[in-house]
């Protein structure tokens, strides 16, 4: 199984292979970047490819470019890990609030550069780790005061077989109801399919959240068809910089009458 962050690479490689134009147009080709840097220290990795005309065959081979990532805390050169994959050497100490560069070259293209600001932290506080919930209550995390929003996902493994559930949530509202200190989700709805029914087990899952920079906030938008796709901010090129500040909790959901009437098709 890959880790829960490769979720968010599906569509990098959607719009890795989908940078075309129509034939009128004229057409030179530009570096397409990837990248999400994670609070913490994890490895870094960078997704690196290019345009394709429409009707070229796209080639998952991308082995010239030469990328680096810096911050204030030093400077880190990937290393090519086959296909379009570029990876550090080792864990990069990625803290919150700190800026972080891209720098990506091609002998044959034109040079790539991208900012982000590594979100605020934040905290989950319900449900708790192994708490018992329903589609009935609530969810709730304190605010990352720099993020553009929130991905929320939902990870079930059941027979061997892992399910995942996803949504993107603002963090701003003009709602009256707007908190700025907290994010509340007042039912999470979302359970309603991995809910197992009433007189059955509850069955373990785990809430995922990521508190999303500007950049990757609005290329998901973008990926997702709300939003142009040139709209995360790379100098020269496409694609997305981005970063985010990770929390997840394990819980158990258990069914309730309200399970049984969304199977059944009723409300």
């Amino acid at each position: 199984m890959r880790n829960k962050a490769g979720l968010l690479f599906i569509v990098a490689l959607l719009f890795l292979a989908a940078c075309e134009l129509t034939p009128e147009q004229p057409f030179t080709p530009k570096l397409v970047v990837h990248c999400l840097l994670r609070a913490g220290e994890n490895p870094a990795r960078v997704r690196v490819n290019r345009s394709y005309r429409l009707g070229e065959k796209y080639d998952s081979i991308f082995p010239l470019a030469r990328v680096s990532i810096s911050s204030g805390r030093g400077e880190w050169r990937l290393t090519y890990a086959g296909a379009d994959s570029y990876i550090s050497t080792g864990p990069v100490p990625v803290q919150t609030g700190d800026s972080w560069l891209l720098l990506a070259t091609h002998p044959e293209l034109d040079t790539v550069r991208a900012r982000t600001i590594i979100p605020q932290p934040y905290e989950i506080l319900f449900p708790r780790p192994g708490d018992t919930v329903s589609v009935r209550d609530s969810m709730v995390w304190t605010r990352s005061q720099t993020a553009k929003g929130y991905y929320l996902s939902l990870r079930r493994v059941r027979d061997l077989d892992t399910s995942y559930l996803d949504a993107l949530i603002p963090n701003d509202s003009f709602d009256i109801t707007y908190d700025p200190l907290l994010v509340r989700i007042p039912a999470m709805f979302f359970l309603l399919l991995v809910a197992p029914l009433p007189d059955s087990p509850p069955r373990p899952c785990t809430l995922w959240v990521w508190a999303l920079d500007t950049n990757y906030y609005d290329w998901v938008l973008g990926a997702s068809g709300f939003r142009g796709k040139d709209s995360s901010q790379i100098l020269r090129g496409f694609g997305v910089f981005g970063s985010a500040v990770e929390r997840w909790v394990p819980v158990f959901v258990r069914g309730d009458t309200t399970t049984i009437q969304n199977r059944n098709g009723r409300r």
